[in-house]
């Protein structure tokens, strides 16, 4: 799961369940905008903890990124 939030200059980082979102994140494409966010692995377990971005247990096929 990821909670996403559109990021401006007057965005503060915002915080969920004690968690700090990652951000503000860089467009990937012109269909999504600056944003903040903050990912929960709630259907696999992931030995980073329940809420770091990365898996290194799960591998993407999105290039570029880890794994």
């Amino acid at each position: 799961m990821e909670w996403i939030v559109k990021a401006d200059k007057d965005t503060p980082r915002p915080r969920l369940f004690g968690h700090d979102f990652e951000g503000p994140l860089t467009p990937r494409s012109s269909t999504i905008p600056t944003r903040y966010s903050l990912h929960a692995w709630i259907c696999k377990n992931n030995p980073s903890g329940l809420f770091f971005e990365w898996n290194p247990e799960v591998k993407c096929p999105y290039p570029g990124a880890p794994g």
